[in-house]
């Protein structure tokens, strides 16, 4: 809380800030940053897995374990942030913990109720971002 002065200099009084002011920080997340961030990370991440399969490798169980792990973590924020603008969606006190139980039921739930008949296509293109390296491993098999 900030104090700030009455224009006589008088009076002491509390200086409240708006609650759409908070999240304008410098460390301050955006549902279009977390989003690029889960693009990025697909588009890297599988082009790793399609050079390494063309080379004659395959990736370690480990590192499938961790990308699925951060994939799964940075949608979970992007759900998070993303319904946060939104009024229609109830967002009860412990709604952060539900999510990271309960995300795989709820991110077709919330596709369908945010963005509708597009909350499909959505949803399928989310699948085929998680398995972006497979389908690149695929292109490297039958360009050879």
């Amino acid at each position: 809380m900030l104090l700030t002065r009455d224009p006589g200099g008088l009076n002491i009084r509390p200086h409240r800030r708006d609650d759409r002011q908070l999240g304008r920080g410098f460390m301050a997340l955006s549902s279009r940053l977390v989003l690029a961030a889960l693009v990025g990370l697909s588009i890297v991440v599988g082009c790793y897995q399609a050079v390494l399969f063309g080379l004659g490798y395959s990736v370690g169980a480990p590192f499938q374990a961790i990308y699925s792990l951060v994939f799964v973590l940075l949608l979970i924020v992007w759900i998070d942030l993303d319904c946060r603008g939104r009024e229609d969606i109830y967002r009860p006190f412990e709604f952060d913990f539900l999510i990271f139980v309960f995300w795989l039921p709820y991110l077709p739930y919330y596709l369908l109720r945010t963005r509708r008949a597009r909350g499909l296509l959505w949803l399928l293109g989310l699948f085929l971002l998680f398995h972006v390296g497979y389908f690149l491993q695929w292109l490297v098999y039958f360009a050879r």
